[in-house]
């Protein structure tokens, strides 16, 4: 059986102009290739350069007027009204956090925010406040930890304090210092400190 002859493979040099637009948090690329022969003549340069750019004006020219339609479609909808999605995450948070509907709603009035008018853009930076909220809020109720228990120890010990005795006199607490949580035992090391302790 005759083997069908293959058409050798011509050399040929790329010239690829690439660029990239922003768009909101997300990059286009526009990239635009020519591709000659190695044996290419001045003229063949010249008309694939000359038909590279009159492509590359027209792509520019439909390119500046889509990302403008595209910048446009951003902005318009980063301000329209928070998504659903959005809203029952908030609605989650309130809940873990344990706000009842009165305490959110004086969270969002110290801010000059309406949930019922939240915008996407409102509703996510919300969302992030609330989230740190609760990353403090756990922080707070968590356990005191070594570094805390150390440091108060060696404050009460230059005050000539028993460390579980300033726990009771300053907190009102009774109980051993190292079953204080994590915000307790702040708040502890602040009342220590030499200009707010009492004696």
């Amino acid at each position: 059986m005759a083997t069908k002859p293959t058409r050798p493979m011509e050399s040929t040099v790329t010239r690829t102009f690439r660029a990239a637009v922003k768009i909101g948090e997300d990059y286009v690329t526009i990239e635009e290739s020519i591709a000659l022969p190695l044996d290419a003549s001045d003229a063949d340069i010249a008309n694939a350069v000359a038909l590279g750019w009159r492509i590359y004006a027209q792509q520019r020219d439909a390119g500046e007027a889509q990302i403008l339609e595209a910048r446009e479609s951003y902005g318009a909808d980063r301000e329209r009204g928070a998504l659903p999605s959005q809203l029952q995450r908030i609605d989650d948070l309130q809940k873990i956090l344990g706000w009842d509907a009165t305490q959110l709603s004086t969270y969002l009035q110290e801010r000059r925010l309406d949930v019922r008018q939240l915008t996407r853009r409102q509703a996510s930076h919300l969302i992030d406040q609330l989230r740190r909220l609760l990353d403090e809020q756990q922080r707070d109720d968590g356990p005191i930890t070594k570094g805390q228990h150390e440091t108060l120890q060696r404050m009460a010990t230059t005050y000539g304090l028993e460390l579980d005795a300033a726990v009771s006199q300053y907190l009102g607490l009774d109980v051993p210092a190292e079953q204080l949580t994590f915000g307790e035992a702040s708040k502890l090391t602040a009342l220590l400190q030499p200009k707010r302790r009492r004696t």
